[in-house]
């Protein structure tokens, strides 16, 4: 798949399923957000994973 595919066929998401995501898949995903690009290379941003149902 190409990236005019991926493009094309993106959609956004507005419900979401109550299953839990398994930790290394949301290492995985937090790391792919780390190393997005940003303005100037500033990387403005901080994660914060929580995986406590209570803190959520």
């Amino acid at each position: 798949m190409n990236i005019q595919d991926l493009i094309v066929k993106r959609r956004s998401i507005r419900r979401f399923k109550s299953e839990p995501i398994s930790f290394n898949v949301l290492k995985k995903l937090v790391n792919a957000g780390r190393l997005a690009p940003s303005a100037a290379n500033m990387q403005p941003l901080e994660y914060i994973v929580v995986d406590d149902a209570e803190l959520v």
